[in-house]
């Protein structure tokens, strides 16, 4: 559940781990009490966030989970996949039962609820009210009544009047609204149309003459025990039992969400727990669908030819889903058969230059531990002549116990690479010469982001929640950038560096934080404006005379700055039909290169002219095999 705002922030200095493990299972109930099937429950909730997270950096201070939330009802109702029959919110139509999962498990406002499943707001407390009631009446077990005062539970039942004959009802209505016992309808009470019409008169009142029941109505009173409907009268298939098997209507303390919260307490925590499955989705990319090609057995020459039909990429996505999805009878191979399909360890010294590298991923059964990773899970690393290489003594993947992703960064020239120890120190290794030096940084249990100068001779480390440390190679001293938040964007071959730095204020009218710029050098300190903190979600890059930032706007747009003065210039390229990851570099003097993805969920990546604005594809077999955290080191787009 989240706060009755349907908003939970999540700061900048959070990770998406951190989100994914403390909001995950919460989607998964929600998607179990949509669908009431744990399997599709646990597969639209990863789907749901996986949707979401790729565009973690534009969403994580916007509210995530309602934007999670929205993307999981809209899956849902789109599906429009039958629920089992055993399931006690099958009863309700699909609008209805997203409308009271929204409202009374997720706690949304009535005008969110509205939006996300479509129910108008006016209709909305009428439905919700109507299908807690027939829920009661139906399945009574969900909705223990509250204890009544002896005089009221010794009172006799009720009568109640008979229906209008003809009257017709919607399959999932409930059988009446509550009324004060005895109390008559006003004879002058006009109902609107969105007012539920059948309220609890005295017994034996008659309904008043003319009065007209909507479609909607709430159709089905009680009656005495034994009470014949009216000649006539059809009552469907789904009607509320009769009085003598109803249970009353719930009183204080037995509201609907206690009901709610029953049904999902028998969900596994193997189904819940899906931090996991979405950062792997978002990370493995393209490569697990190759992977999928030449490890799973089609099985017969028709089923594969059925599958080509399918298309590929809904062969590669169904093969995929299958290979996480807990009811697979997909075998995965040993460990030893896997490893003995490995690359060689990185030798001591390597004359070949990275160009690119990604994160292994393990087929076979057993979890991973990201400190020390499996042979499968390392860094692969590939060359620029084609081989590939797996990164021993490094640390890799997602960390459970810290909420970190394990980083890696490569030099421009392919030839220098940055990691995270296996003893938890971050080194920088240079490959012709196979010399390791140390950023002499204290680590933090959060979120760290690697930063590479063009030249590779600066490597700088930050963790958006403290100092940030940059190592100059050639000399093996460190420099420090100290405040409250820092995040590096950039450093330049003379060991420039771009920083941006956020602190809470409490006496600066309308902020509650305020973020400045700084160019810090060697020997001099540059800048200290103000700049908006929508700015650097998505990083930054700095030109190759150290001046100039390329930068992305909350609307999308890639920006020039000057670094010196904070004005910016040239053209605002609009990039919003792009789904944007990050600013990656700068490739000439005048173009920046920009990661995304593309209309079939791969990374693309895109030119963008800062003088002209002009939008350049870049095309190849290497781009084909990046994934969402792919480091790029030797490319030439």
């Amino acid at each position: 559940m989240i706060d009755p705002q349907g908003v939970i922030y999540v700061s900048k200095s959070n990770d998406l781990s951190i989100f994914l493990g403390d909001y995950g299972p919460s989607f998964v109930r929600t998607a179990y009490l949509l669908t009431g099937d744990q399997d599709r429950a646990r597969s639209l909730a990863i789907d749901s966030l996986v949707k979401v997270c790729r565009r973690w950096t534009a969403v994580r201070a916007n509210g995530p989970a309602l934007v999670v939330l929205s993307e999981l009802y809209r899956r849902f109702l789109a599906a429009d996949v039958p629920p089992p029959a055993t399931y006690p919110l099958g009863v309700l139509p699909p609008r209805t039962r997203a409308a009271f999962v929204a409202r009374h498990h997720d706690a949304l406002h009535p005008q969110q609820v509205a939006t996300m499943t479509g129910v108008w707001t006016g209709d909305l407390d009428r439905e919700l009210h109507q299908a807690h009631a027939h829920l009661q009446a139906t399945h009574p077990e969900l909705f223990p009544a509250a204890p009544q005062p002896p005089s009221e539970a010794a009172a006799p039942p009720e009568e109640h009047e008979v229906a209008p004959s003809g009257e017709h009802h919607p399959g999932w209505a409930t059988p009446f609204e509550e009324r004060d016992p005895g109390q008559a309808a006003p004879p002058e009470e006009q109902r609107p149309e969105w007012v539920a019409p059948f309220e609890e008169r005295a017994p034996g009142q008659a309904a008043p003459s003319g009065e007209h029941h909507p479609e909607w109505a709430a159709p089905f009173e009680e009656r005495d025990p034994g009470q014949a409907a009216p000649s006539g009268e059809h009552r469907p298939e789904w009607a509320a039992p009769s009085p003598q098997h109803a249970e009353p209507h719930a009183r204080d303390g037995a509201g609907p969400r206690g009901g709610l919260v029953a049904l999902v307490t028998a969900l596994p925590a193997t189904h819940t727990d899906v931090a996991g499955a979405v950062l792997a989705r978002i990370t493995r990319g393209r490569r697990i669908r190759v992977a999928t090609w030449t490890t799973v057995s089609v099985g017969t020459l028709s089923a594969f030819v059925a599958l080509v039909v399918a298309g590929v990429n809904s062969m590669a996505t169904t093969f995929e889903q299958a290979m996480t999805s807990p009811t697979s009878s997909y075998t995965p191979p040993s460990v030893e058969e896997e490893e003995a399909e490995l690359p060689g360890l990185l030798p001591a010294k390597l004359d070949d230059p990275i160009q690119y590298a990604w994160q292994g991923y393990c087929r076979s059964e057993g979890e991973n531990n990201a400190n020390d990773p499996r042979p499968c899970a390392q860094w692969r690393l590939q060359t620029t002549s084609g081989n590939e290489w797996r990164l021993g003594g490094a640390r890799a993947g997602y960390d459970e116990d810290s909420g970190v992703t394990m980083p890696l960064a490569i030099s421009q020239d392919g030839r220098r690479l940055a990691y995270r120890q296996l003893t938890g120190q971050y080194a920088v290794r240079d490959l012709p010469t196979g010399v390791v030096k140390l950023i002499d940084v204290r680590d933090a249990q959060v979120a760290p982001h690697l930063t590479v100068s063009p030249n590779g001779r600066f490597f700088s480390v930050d963790f958006g929640l403290s100092d940030g440390a940059t190592l100059d190679f050639d000399t093996g001293v460190t420099h420090y950038e100290y405040g409250q938040e820092v995040h590096i964007l950039g450093v330049t071959d003379d060991g420039t560096r771009a920083v941006a730095q956020q602190r809470n204020v409490s006496d600066v009218p309308g902020h509650a934080s305020l973020t400045t710029f700084h160019l810090n050098g060697l020997t001099a300190l540059e800048g200290g404006y103000r700049i908006d903190p929508g700015l650097i979600d998505l990083g930054g890059a700095v030109s190759p005379d150290g001046r100039t930032l390329a930068l992305i706007t909350a609307d999308s747009e890639l920006v020039t700055m000057d670094g010196r003065t904070g004005r910016m210039g040239g053209p605002r390229t609009d990039l919003s039909d792009y789904d944007l990851i990050a600013v990656e570099r700068w490739v000439r003097e005048d173009e920046v290169l920009v990661r995304s993805w593309d209309d079939d969920d791969y990374v693309a990546l895109t030119k963008v002219n800062v003088k002209s604005g002009d939008i350049t594809e870049v095309t190849g077999d290497w781009v084909e095999w990046l994934d969402y955290g792919s480091p790029l080191g030797a490319v030439r787009p």
